[in-house]
Order: C-alpha cells, then sequence, then structure tokens
C-alpha cells in the first residue's frame, strides 16, 4: 500500500515535472519573441564565434590588396575637391576657351639683400642662377623673369620702339615737307601781290591825303566853313598837276570828315599823324575793295591782311623818319606854313611841289617795300601749320616720355627746319625731300635718345616696367619661372612642375653657398612651392601621425589591461576594421577623389572610438565575470548592455559625420563618408570580432596576471575587504524570511551599500547630486566667457598660415608682399565677357580706364593691369609698339571679352583680401552704374583667381551651418530617444554637448589665434560639431545607459547616478584618454591646421569624459530629475519588460 502510494506520488510529481516544463518552454518561446536584438546577438556570438572570425579573416585577406592600393591614389591637395559649381570654375572655362596658353605653374625665388640689386654680386647671382635653370630644365620652361630679363626685354624694347619712331617719322615727314614746301611757295604769290597791293594803296593814300589837307587848309576855308563849290574848285586845280591825279570832290569830303571827327584843331596834323591818318584810311579803303570786289571776309582780311598792312605802316614810319624826317625835312605841317614840302605859291610852285613829295613818298615806299622779309614771313607763318603733335604723342606713348618733354626738346630745330624747306625752292624733288626728311629725323631721334638714354643697368629702367621684379628701395627682386605644359597630360604637367620646383629650389640655395652671398638673403616661394610643400608635409606627418597614435593606444591599453594579450584585441579588432575601410575606399575612389585627410581621420577616428567601442565590451565583460557568471552568459550581458549602448552611440557618431555630405562640398564629403565606413565597421568589429575573440582565447586574455600586481597592486589589498563585504551583505539579507520578495532584499542591499560602500567615486557622486544647481550655475559662468571667444571666432583659409612658421615659402610671400608696390604676385582676375563692342574699340578702353581709376581708389587695390594698362600705368595707344602683345594678352579671342587684373596689398589668403572680394561685385556694379560704362555693362562680369577660389570654397562651407546643424541636432536626438524612451534626456545631452563644443572653440581661440597668431582653419567648426556631436555623446550614452538600467532596477534617479558613476568611471575615462590620445598625435604635425583639429578634438574629448561626465550631467540631471525618464509609454513599457526579463534570465 505505501509503496503503491509512493508510485502514485512519483507519477503525480513526474506529471507535475512535465507540465512545469513544457510551461517553462511557452514561457521561453514567449520571451525569446521579447528578447532584445542585441541580446540574441549574445547568444548569437556565443554559438557561433569561430565562423564570424573565419568570416573576417577572409574579408581581412581579401581587403589587404586594396588598402595598400589605396595609397597610390590619394590627393593631397585641397584644390582639386572644390565645389565644381563655383563661379570661379565657369570664369575658368571662360579664360581657358578664350585665353589659352601653354604656361602653366609657377615658381619664384625671392631675393632679398642688404645691398642694391643692381650690385655686382647679385646680378652675377641672378645672372649664374639664370642659366644654370635653363641648362638642366630648359625642355620645361616656358619663360623666366627676372631683372635680367626685363634689362633685355626693355632694352630690345627700347630699340624697337626708337625704331617704330624713325619709321613712323620717315613715313610722315617726307609728305609734311612737301606739303609745306607747296604752301610756302603758293603764300610767296600771293603774298608778294598782296604786299605790293598794301604798299600802292598807303603810299598813294599818304600822298593824296596830305595834299588835299595842305591846299584845304593853306588856299581854301575847308576846314573853317567845310566842303563847297570854290573849295572842291580850287583843290582840284591845285592837285591837277598831272593826268588823271586831279583830287575829286568825293575825297576832298573824306579828308574833311576825318580831320574833323579826329582833331578839334585841323592845324595840328603834321607827318607823324599823317602816318597814322594814312593807316586808318587805307585799312577802310583795302577792307571794302578786297571784301566786295574779291569776296574775302572779313575775318580773313582781319586775319591775313591787316597785319601786313600795319606792318607796312610800321616799316613806312621807321623808313619815313630815317630818310625825311631825320634829315630835317617836313612834308606836310599844319601849324608852320613854310614847315611844308608843298606849295602855293603860283599854280606851277604848287604842281612842282607835289612831283618831289610824290617822289619822295615814293623813294620811301620802295624802300619800305624791299625792307620786308618775306621769308621770315612765310616761315612764320608756316610755323602755325606745322603740327608734329601727333608724332609727338606717338613717341611719347611708345618711349613713354611726356609730350610736353619731348615737344620742348625738338621746337627749338622747327625754324631751322622750315627755313630748310623753304630753301628747297619750290617743287623740289622727291630725293631731295628725302635728304632733308632723313636729317630731321636724325636730329629727333638724337634728341630723343638723349632725352631717353638706352638702359645700361636696371636702375635705367623706367619703374612701371621694373616694378614687377623690383622693389622701390631696389633691395628686393624675384626670378619668376613660369612652366611649359604644351602636349601634356595634366599627370605629366603636375610631376614635371613638381619636379622642377624642387630642382630650382636646391639651385637657388646651392648658388647662394657657392658664392658666399652674406647679405643676400634667398627665399624659394610660389604657388606651386607652397602647396608641394603641404602636401609633402602632411604626407610625412600622416605616416608619423598613424605610428604615434598606434603606440599611444597600445601603452594606454597596457595600462588598462594589465596584460599583453589584452590590448591586442581592440587593436587586432579596429586594425582590421581599418584596413575594410580603406578597401571600401578603394573601390570608392574609382568614381570620386580620395583626400589623404579622409583615411587619416578615420584611422585617428577609428582607433579612438573603435577601440572606445571595443573596452566598453570588454570591460562590462570583466565586470560580469567578476560577479560570478560564466564566459558565454558574462558575453550575453555584455553585448545585450554594452552593446547596444556602442550601437547607438555608433549611430550617433554617423548622424554626425553623415551631415558633413550633404554641403557641396567634395572635401566635406569625401571626408564624412569616409567616417561613416569607418564607424560602421569599427562598431560592427567592436560588437561581433572582439566578443569572439574573448571567446577564443578565455581566461588567456588576462595573460600574464603578474601584470595586474605590477601595475595595479591595490586591486589586491581590496580583495579580502571586497569578500568581507560580500559576506556582510549576504549577513544583512539573512534576518529576511525566504519568501521576501526580490526588490526588498535589493532595498536591504541598498541601505548597507549606502551605510557601508562609500566609494571615492560615490563620495563625488553624492556631492554632485546635493549641489546639482550650484554645479550648474558655476559651469554656465565658466563656459559664458569662452562662448564669447567662440561666437567672434573668424576662421580663414589661409594655407599659408597653416605651414610652420619658419617656412621659407611664407617668409618669402611676406617679403614680396611688404617690399613690391605693385602688391602681392598673385592677382585677383575680373572676366568682362562677351561686351557688345571689342574690347580694344576706343570707347571701351575709356570706359575701362574710368572703372580702373575707381578700383584704385579701394583700400588694398595697389595696381591693375588690363588693356588699357598693360604694364600697371595708363597706354592708351599700344597698337604697333612694344606693348602690343602685352595689350592683346588681356583680350580674347573673340575680341568681346578681356581680363582685368587685381593687385592688392595682401595675399590671397589673408582675411583682409576675404573681406575685399566680398564688397567687389557690388562695387563693381555701383561703379559701372554711377559712371554710366554702359559697354562694360552688356557683358556679364566673372571673378577668378586663387583669392577668389578660396573665397567661394569657405563661403560653400559657411553656409552649410544652417542645414547641417539642425540635421544632426535632429538625428542625434532620434537616436538618443529612441535609446532612452526619454523626450527630455536627448536634450539634456545634446547641451552639454554643445557646451563643451562652445567651450572647445573658445579655448582654441585664445590658444592658437590669440596666442599663437595662426588662423583658425575654416573647416574646423563645421567638423568639430559634426564630430563631436557625435563622438563626443559616446560616454555620456554609455553613462546614462547604465544610469538608465540602475533606475529601471528600482533604484532612485540619485542612487541610480551614483552607482553607474561608480562602475562607469574608471572604465569611460580611460576610455576617453585612449580617444583623445588618437587625436592628441595630430599635435605632432607641423601643419597648424592638424594641429588645430588634434588640440580640438583632444580637449573636448578629455573634457567630455570627465567634468561634462562626471560633473555637469548628473547635476543637470538631479536638477531635471521628474523630467529624465518621461517619455511614450509604449516605449517605456516595452523597455521595462525587457530589462524584467534579463533580471529573472540572470537569476
Amino acid at each position: 500500500m505505501k509503496h503503491q502510494n509512493k508510485v502514485d506520488t512519483n507519477d503525480l510529481n513526474n506529471e507535475k515535472e512535465n507540465q512545469d516544463n513544457n510551461n517553462s518552454e511557452k514561457k521561453d518561446r514567449r520571451a525569446k519573441k521579447e528578447e532584445s536584438f542585441f541580446y540574441r546577438t549574445g547568444i548569437f556570438i556565443t554559438k557561433h564565434y569561430k565562423q564570424i572570425l573565419l568570416v573576417w579573416l577572409v574579408l581581412l585577406a581579401g581587403s589587404i590588396y586594396p588598402a595598400l592600393q589605396l595609397r597610390k591614389v590619394l590627393s593631397y591637395n585641397e584644390m582639386e575637391f572644390l565645389p565644381k559649381n563655383l563661379e570661379y570654375n565657369a570664369g575658368e572655362e571662360i579664360r581657358e576657351e578664350l585665353f589659352p596658353s601653354n604656361a602653366t605653374g609657377n615658381t619664384i625665388i625671392v631675393i632679398e639683400s642688404d645691398n642694391p640689386i643692381s650690385s655686382s654680386e647679385n646680378m652675377l647671382y641672378i645672372k649664374t642662377l639664370t642659366e644654370r635653370i635653363k641648362q638642366e630644365y630648359n625642355e620645361s620652361i616656358a619663360q623666366i623673369q627676372s631683372v635680367l630679363s626685363i634689362l633685355q626685354g626693355y632694352n630690345n624694347s627700347y630699340w624697337q620702339m626708337i625704331g617704330e619712331v624713325d619709321n613712323n617719322l620717315e613715313e610722315k615727314v617726307p609728305n609734311e615737307i612737301a606739303q609745306l614746301n607747296q604752301f610756302m611757295y603758293s603764300s610767296k604769290n600771293e603774298l608778294e601781290q598782296l604786299w605790293s597791293t598794301i604798299a600802292n594803296s598807303y603810299s598813294l593814300t599818304w600822298f593824296n591825303f596830305s595834299r588835299t589837307y595842305y591846299y584845304g587848309l593853306f588856299d581854301t576855308d575847308l576846314f573853317e566853313n567845310g566842303p563847297s563849290s570854290t573849295s572842291y574848285n580850287t583843290i582840284f586845280t591845285d592837285t591837277n598837276f598831272t593826268t588823271d591825279w586831279a583830287i575829286p570832290a568825293n575825297y576832298v569830303d573824306l579828308v574833311y570828315a576825318t580831320i574833323i571827327e579826329n582833331f578839334s584843331n585841323p592845324a595840328i596834323v603834321g607827318d607823324p599823324i599823317m602816318h597814322d591818318l594814312s593807316l586808318t584810311v587805307t585799312n577802310h579803303s583795302l577792307s571794302q575793295a578786297l571784301t566786295q570786289e574779291q569776296n574775302m571776309t572779313m575775318e580773313t582780311y582781319t586775319q591775313e591782311v591787316y597785319p601786313l598792312l600795319t606792318t607796312y605802316y610800321q616799316n613806312w614810319s621807321q623808313i619815313f623818319y630815317q630818310n625825311i624826317t631825320n634829315e630835317g625835312m617836313t612834308i606836310i605841317n599844319g601849324t608852320n606854313y613854310y614847315d611844308n614840302l608843298y606849295s602855293n605859291t603860283s599854280l606851277m610852285e604848287a604842281y612842282t611841289s607835289q612831283e618831289a613829295v610824290l617822289n619822295q613818298l615814293q623813294g620811301i615806299n620802295q624802300t619800305t617795300y624791299s625792307s620786308f622779309n618775306r621769308t621770315s614771313y612765310i616761315l612764320n607763318e608756316t610755323m602755325g601749320l606745322l603740327d608734329f603733335s601727333k608724332l609727338i604723342n606717338e613717341a611719347s606713348s611708345q618711349l613713354q616720355i611726356p609730350a610736353s618733354q619731348i615737344r620742348a626738346e625738338i621746337t627749338p630745330f622747327f625754324p631751322t627746319f622750315l627755313a630748310e624747306i623753304y630753301a628747297l625752292g619750290p617743287n623740289p624733288e622727291t630725293n631731295t625731300i628725302n635728304n632733308l626728311a632723313n636729317s630731321f629725323t636724325e636730329q629727333v631721334i638724337t634728341e630723343l635718345i638723349e632725352l631717353q638714354p638706352p638702359p645700361d643697368s636696371i636702375k635705367d629702367i623706367p619703374s612701371f616696367f621694373s616694378c614687377w621684379v623690383l622693389s622701390e628701395d631696389k633691395k628686393t627682386s624675384l626670378i619668376l619661372v613660369n612652366y611649359n605644359g604644351y602636349n601634356k597630360t595634366d599627370e605629366e604637367i603636375e610631376e614635371m612642375v613638381q619636379e622642377v620646383d624642387i630642382g630650382i629650389g636646391e639651385l637657388a640655395h646651392e648658388l647662394k653657398k657657392e658664392m658666399n652671398l652674406t647679405e643676400t638673403r634667398i627665399y624659394h616661394t610660389g604657388d606651386q612651392f607652397v602647396f608641394d610643400t603641404w602636401i609633402n608635409q602632411a604626407k610625412e606627418d600622416a605616416s608619423l601621425i598613424d605610428l604615434v597614435t598606434v603606440l599611444l593606444v597600445v601603452v594606454i591599453l597596457l595600462i588598462i589591461f594589465c596584460s599583453l594579450v589584452a590590448p591586442f584585441i581592440p587593436l587586432v579588432a579596429i586594425g582590421s576594421s581599418i584596413a575594410l575601410s580603406m578597401a571600401f575606399l578603394w573601390f570608392i575612389s574609382f568614381g570620386m577623389d580620395i583626400h589623404f585627410m579622409a583615411t587619416l581621420l578615420l584611422t585617428v577616428t577609428s582607433l579612438g572610438a573603435g577601440v572606445d567601442y571595443c573596452i566598453f565590451i570588454f570591460s562590462r565583460y570583466a565586470e560580469e565575470r567578476k560577479k560570478g557568471c560564466n564566459k558565454d552568459d558574462a558575453l550575453v550581458t555584455a553585448v545585450s548592455f554594452a552593446g547596444e549602448s556602442v550601437f547607438h552611440s555608433g549611430l550617433t557618431v554617423m548622424v554626425g559625420f553623415g551631415a558633413m555630405i550633404i554641403p557641396n562640398f567634395p572635401l566635406l564629403r569625401i571626408l564624412g563618408i569616409a567616417m561613416c565606413i569607418g564607424i560602421s565597421i569599427s562598431m560592427l568589429s567592436a560588437i561581433l570580432v572582439v566578443p569572439s575573440i574573448i571567446l577564443l582565447l578565455g581566461d588567456k586574455i588576462w595573460w600574464p596576471k603578474v601584470l595586474q600586481i605590477i601595475l595595479r597592486p591595490q586591486k589586491w589589498f581590496r580583495k579580502d575587504k571586497e569578500e568581507k563585504d560580500d559576506e556582510e551583505k549576504t549577513r544583512t539579507t539573512e534576518d529576511l524570511p525566504d519568501g521576501a520578495p526580490h526588490f526588498r532584499k535589493k532595498e536591504k542591499r541598498e541601505e548597507y551599500g549606502e551605510e557601508n560602500q562609500q566609494s571615492v567615486m560615490i563620495k563625488i557622486a553624492n556631492f554632485i547630486t546635493e549641489h546639482g544647481l550650484l554645479i550648474t550655475l558655476l559651469t554656465l559662468v565658466i563656459v559664458a566667457p569662452f562662448l564669447y571667444f567662440a561666437a567672434t571666432m573668424e576662421t580663414s583659409t589661409d594655407v599659408m598660415g597653416m605651414l610652420p612658421k619658419d617656412f621659407e615659402g611664407t617668409k618669402g610671400r611676406d617679403v614680396l608682399s611688404e617690399a613690391m608696390s605693385v602688391g602681392d604676385p598673385t592677382p585677383l582676375k575680373l572676366i568682362f565677357h562677351d561686351i557688345n563692342r571689342s574690347a580694344l574699340d576706343y570707347d571701351v578702353k575709356i570706359q575701362t580706364e574710368a572703372l580702373c581709376q575707381e578700383l584704385l581708389r579701394l583700400d588694398h587695390v595697389c595696381t591693375i593691369k588690363t588693356t588699357i594698362r598693360p604694364m600697371g600705368i595708363p597706354m592708351f595707344n599700344t597698337t604697333g609698339g612694344p606693348f602690343e602683345d602685352y595689350t592683346h594678352s588681356f583680350v580674347g579671342k573673340n575680341n568681346r571679352t578681356f581680363i582685368l587684373e587685381l593687385y592688392l596689398d595682401a595675399s590671397p589668403f589673408a582675411k583682409a583680401t576675404e573681406e575685399f572680394i566680398q564688397a567687389l561685385p557690388e562695387n563693381v556694379e555701383e561703379i559701372m552704374e554711377r559712371r554710366s560704362l554702359t559697354f562694360l555693362a552688356t557683358g556679364e562680369v566673372y571673378y577668378t583667381g586663387l583669392a577668389q577660389t578660396l573665397y567661394e570654397t569657405k563661403n560653400v562651407t559657411d553656409n552649410a551651418y544652417p542645414v547641417v546643424i539642425p540635421v544632426v541636432i535632429v538625428g542625434v536626438y532620434l537616436v538618443l530617444f529612441f535609446l532612452f524612451g526619454s523626450y527630455f534626456t536627448p536634450i539634456r545631452l545634446i547641451i552639454t554637448i554643445a557646451m563643451s563644443i562652445a567651450f572647445t572653440l573658445g579655448l582654441l581661440q585664445l590658444v592658437f589665434s590669440i596666442g599663437f597668431g595662426v588662423p583658425i582653419f575654416w573647416l574646423l567648426p563645421l567638423m568639430l560639431f559634426s564630430i563631436l556631436m557625435g563622438l563626443g555623446l559616446d560616454y555620456d550614452i554609455f553613462l546614462v545607459t547604465r544610469i538608465k538600467e540602475y533606475y529601471d532596477k528600482g533604484l532612485s534617479n540619485k542612487q541610480a547616478i551614483a552607482h553607474a558613476l561608480d562602475h562607469t568611471a574608471t572604465i569611460i575615462t580611460s576610455c576617453g584618454i585612449v580617444m583623445a590620445a588618437a587625436y592628441s598625435s595630430l599635435m605632432i604635425s607641423k601643419l597648424w591646421h592638424l594641429r588645430e583639429v588634434g588640440f580640438a578634438f583632444t580637449v573636448a574629448i578629455i573634457l567630455d569624459a570627465t567634468i561634462i561626465r562626471i560633473v555637469i550631467v548628473p547635476a543637470i540631471m538631479v536638477l531635471m530629475e521628474k523630467l529624465n525618464w518621461i517619455g511614450p509609454k509604449w516605449l517605456m513599457k516595452k523597455r521595462h519588460q525587457k530589462l524584467q526579463e534579463k533580471d529573472k534570465k540572470k537569476e
């Protein structure tokens, strides 16, 4: 019976056990459905870790070749990664199409001396260096410009200009001589006729007027009672000494009227007054005769005849005085009857006296007529027609001698020249004319050469010509080498220019040492040298940075893990992920260029962030093992909790990097793509490969344990205490009944923990949670000044400023900018495209010069070169002269496009240049409107040049901020929202990271811009925000995830914070040190922009891994306690259920 009962009991127990098993299986299946992805991932890894490692090794093996090949396709030139839609590119396309040239690239050798450049040793240096450059690299050189080439070029131009003037004179002077000669002799005939008319008219007027006056005064009462028939008859009779010589009545009236009108006393008329009266009467009668009978205009009479009449009058008066007055004779005297040559004693005496007077007057007339120098008069008249203004202006334009100076030198021998033309006689032969023309031309050329002698040295070259290679103080010069790109590909040109540029620099320095020029300094500079130095320095730094990064990470990992095996697990995992990432980039390189900075930052970031991810997985595994879990359970827990944090942390980082892809900027885009690839593969490696390696090696990962004793001996001294504490924890729960709920035991342990487990970190955490408001306010006060510096930060594209301070290219550029009056040698170019007239049209050139004059008034503009200013000064006529080629170099093939070059007093990289370019389009538009430059306004204006490129590039970056920042913030918020299930916590995390970024930018401004005086790399703020908003959240995510974990398990907000800090402090700080060490390696670079990137990321990461995470985050969380975990119920409920299932499984 007993046995039967026992059997029944066993059956019931078996049945119950089977039922329990079935129920358990159902619960397991239901639980399995609700298990998190990362929990299932952990289970998957424990079962298939060998397969995972095998697949990873296969992928790694396949990535080795592409990764190695990537080095060969990397680009180190930022200029190749500029946006394609820049206005600069449109202008460059027009320039390349309409202004084709084989010259490409340049090398500049700057010569700065304590002695004049014209000194023998400096000139010998320039000559020898030029010869050696041509000897070594003649096929690669398009042209070499220096004071010697300028001297030779100007000397050739000088004699070419002299030849042009000579040819011009020889062509035009013979025609001028022939025309002047013809004018002279046609004028001579006209003059003879006119002079004879004047002479006869004046002498006859003198004779008739004087005898009419005499007989009217002494034989009649004409002047007492006026004209009458008696006076008419008497005078007619008295003056009729021969046929047709009698004075008619109308002439008597003329004489009477003239005397009465001019004299109150008619008796005062004498010989001198008679000269004047004759001039007046002759002028009146002569003008009437010529204007009425010969249709001569009064203007012509006044300009041509009257001057001759007055000349005759003057000569007549002088000869009359000599022959008559000086001999004591008087022909007419109204006051003394007896003092007259005329007589009226009898009619016969009257006739005889008139014949005598007529003879005297004819003698005076003959003498006066003959005394007139007709040749001199003709030459003087011809002098007014001799107009060499055009020839003088042309010579002035060609020789750049003021026209007034030329005129002053050659005018003195014009009279001789005219006399020689007159001496040729009428209708001279052609050879006679040509001989005279040659003689005159030779005289002019001689004077011009004396006025502007040919140059013997550089000192004799006009400043407008030499200023492009010689400073104002004549102690600084340059040698400019341009390269020949004819029939070469872009790759061949680049290779050639790089090789020759280096060779020329070496030749320059070697020659200086050879000649022992102790008072002369040589600098190698130029755009090519600057960018080549930048690239070579970047290559050198990149290799060193990679090595230093690995060494720093290894050392830090050795200290963290106290093992020779464990540190290499993250390195192997992340190293392999970097190789895979490089392989991906190699495949991408077939579709887009890869910049070296993409691989550099990928390596640094992957080593930093990726190793951090590995450490978090590793540390959580070690923590679980310490609690007594076996390998599989410990790893599943690590992947479940740390893996989830790593995944979401990686997502936030990829959101930050992914936002860099948005701007239309190839450099930022490839950086963003590379970082996303690197982080995603590093994240997979941390979640899959690291756990697999741990399972494969087991406890061997801690080998050798002696390192733990050496590096962390305090850990072992704490072992006994920890065991004792465990016993106390057990004892504290023994007084509770066996059926007490789990949370009561937890509360009891928490009570014990609050009283007995006051570790240093918990004490710090308690202090922070008690003074949350004070710490938050204090943080804001400390950060506020740095916010100001961050807000006022000015970034720059100054590539020169990013190079080392002692870089000779920078020094050489600075020397040129300070010494050369024309400004920086790299111009800003304005292309006026497709105007409605030829660019060389006179009216267009006038408007171009008007624009130049206005632009020269702007700040920073030193010199302008264009069609009207081919050498920097106005030249309106360069056709046929030595400057014609210079002029045409500014005109496009369509003749309706021209270039205007602005030379500024600042380098293309300077902030002043950036501000100038920003305002330039508005200034140009305003000038064209205000000055009505209608021809220029019909075309389109494009702005090109290095400075324009840098300005537009920076503009693209600046315009990306309004897009990138919201995308990053929204993306990060969504990732954190789904991770924490809270509305406020993501906002708090973003704000704290933003504070860290602002503080870092402010400190960056203080240290580099103000402290070291170097510009802030223009991409840095955008990169810092995008990257740190992801990377900086890593530590916050790890901390807050642990806080959330404890909070969901039933601890209070303050307790959860304290315990989370206690458990994560060491590991998160260690991770921060690893990542900071990785980025700090950038600071060993000699390039300032890499130093700035390294400094900014190092400071921000250390700040976030310590102060932000340990102090500020807990303080704000305590302050906003009620808001920390408020979120959508469905998300909160789901997370709570998952945590409960995880706890049950662990129990």
